[in-house]
């Protein structure tokens, strides 16, 4: 198969930490000096001279590569990996769809990284290792670290709560209403490092971590000394990442409980019980736009922030405020982005797929595509070119029936989720039943999948007139913040009306977002969902 992901580094843009074998090996990077404790030249070159100083972007690496995996911890840990799909992208990761919203969020970074990667122009090849670095009876935490051409590109950590089945940006450490303290440690830390330029960081810190910003990833370590990793800082003349401490004594008043716990159990790991995971709802109704917990505050939608620097360029949400913690969601910041979700069912169909894929990456737009079974195992490259992509992957059965009236669910539901796994390199957390017809008995063989179910708000019958305005005219008077939008893949219509949607996607201010990432980390197996989070929606 031939999959072509457009991709380069954008100018500007310079990795500093290689990757070798499974570990970081920092490469030595110009940067005008590096920390003050560093920086130093071995005289003499003898027996007694003595070796450079690490700089920053050495301690970064080695401080990533150092932390322990603690993988062995956590039973029927899978590893989601694409280079035993017909991709051989050298990506893995750890995931386990027991605990629903830590896999997702495994899911969401990595599609995230390869939409990114796909955005370039004759980029290094992408990779990703990740490992769990964080486990209690019921606490996961683990990092993820993606590769352009072998040298590390940001790390990105993320914590998951199993008595809530949710997953949180490692800027959940931090108590909300202890962020401008965090800045303040972050700042007077800065100064130890030579160059570095402190006034940045106050606006680093209003970030979202990586992939949808360069905000800091957070570490705490078990004597309560936080580690902030900012992967693209300004230090000198160069752009790389750094390593901040905050020592104990001035971390520990910051943490949010969930930083009290991630703290305890990185002194005194334990064994993860799958069955500590609990989900919202009395256990009886499927609608999951019920069990939504808003946010809050919700903020008037806002278009996407222009990236001024090197890190991700899409889907950047404004900056959170001087003072305020940025969103600790794994995913786009919907509670600032005017949100819209795109979705499209029935394919691959192979020629129109190439076109739809290069349509969606030329205009930086994300969307999730539902596959038949047959039609993946007709054409695999379609599937494949779709995750290549970074688009979000789901299933729509194998052969397109009314679920609610089949008697093979085995092979409508099982063998189709097998397939696309052996595609998309990982369990597919997200399925759409065709038609959406559903009842509480498809509901519950679908949540013994690990699979969420979406539909829509907007259904635009693209498959009923085949006209190209009268999708647009469908879309443009539906779409609303929050909204997924059902199209269909196989009528050429159908994708020739997507460069006029994401058009007027862009003159209105929306973001696209695939559908889990619309959820906020708030999908769950076995529940549906008409749209997102943060939505206009009564």
């Amino acid at each position: 198969m031939q999959s072509d992901p457009k991709s380069s580094l954008r100018p500007g843009r310079r990795a500093v930490i290689a990757a070798a074998g499974t570990g970081l090996v920092a490469t030595a990077c110009s940067n005008g000096g590096g920390g003050k404790k560093g920086g130093s030249e071995g005289k003499g070159g003898g027996l007694f001279s003595s070796a450079p100083e690490p700089t920053p972007a050495e301690e970064y690496a080695s401080f990533v590569d150092e932390l322990a995996s603690l993988n062995d911890k956590v039973p029927n840990l899978a590893t989601g990996d694409l280079a035993k799909t017909p991709a051989k992208l050298a990506i893995s990761f750890p995931t386990l769809p027991a605990a629903y919203n830590f896999a997702l969020a495994a899911d969401i970074v990595v599609a995230k990284t390869l939409r990114e990667h796909a955005y370039l122009s004759d980029a290094p090849e992408l990779g990703m290792t990740g490992k769990v670095i964080t486990v209690g009876k019921s606490l996961l935490g683990s990092v993820l670290v993606p590769t352009l051409g072998g040298k590390a590109d940001g790390a990105c950590v993320y914590y998951y709560d199993a008595t809530r089945d949710r997953a949180y940006a490692s800027t959940a450490l931090v108590t909300g209403d202890k962020w401008a303290d965090f800045t303040k440690a972050v700042t007077e830390a800065a100064a130890d490092v030579d160059g570095l330029d402190a006034e940045q960081l106050k606006t680093l810190v209003q970030e979202q971590q990586r992939p949808y910003g360069n905000g800091p990833s957070l570490v705490v370590s078990a004597d309560g000394t936080l580690t902030a990793l900012f992967p693209a800082v300004k230090i000198g003349d160069e752009t790389g990442p750094a390593k901040l401490t905050i020592e104990a004594a001035k971390a520990e008043p910051l943490l949010s409980e969930l930083g009290k716990a991630v703290k305890a159990t990185m002194g005194s790991p334990e064994t993860f019980a799958v069955e500590t995971v609990e989900r919202p709802g009395d256990g009886k109704s499927h609608n999951g736009d019920h069990v939504y917990k808003r946010t809050a505050k919700i903020h008037e939608g806002q278009k996407p922030r222009e990236a001024t620097g090197p890190g991700p360029v899409t889907q950047l949400a404004p900056l959170s405020g001087e003072g305020v913690r940025p969103s600790i969601v794994v995913g786009p910041d919907t509670t600032r982005l005017k949100a819209v979700s795109l979705s499209f069912d029935d394919g691959p169909e192979p020629h129109l797929n190439i076109k739809l894929v290069e349509m969606l990456t030329k205009a930086k737009a994300a969307c999730s595509f539902y596959n038949i079974g047959r039609n993946a195992k007709a054409y695999p490259e379609s599937t494949v070119r779709t995750v290549v992509a970074g688009q979000e992957l789901g299933c729509h059965s194998w052969s397109h029936p009314q679920l609610t009236r089949t008697k093979n669910l085995h092979r409508e539901l099982v063998e189709t989720s097998e397939l696309v796994a052996s595609l998309r390199g990982s369990w597919p957390l997200v399925m759409r039943p065709p038609y959406g017809a559903r009842n509480d008995r498809i509901d519950d063989e679908i949540r013994k999948l690990h699979q969420s179910i979406q539909l829509w708000d907007v259904d635009t019958e693209d498959w009923r007139y085949k006209s190209v305005p009268h999708n647009v005219d469908s879309v443009k008077s539906g779409s609303r913040r929050g909204s997924i939008i059902l199209m269909h893949e196989i009528h050429a219509a159908s994708v020739e009306s997507v460069p006029q949607i994401l058009e007027w996607f862009k003159q209105q201010g929306f973001t696209t977002v695939t559908n889990g990432e619309v959820g906020q980390g708030q999908m769950y197996p076995g529940y549906y969902y008409t749209h997102g989070l943060d939505t206009n929606a009564s």
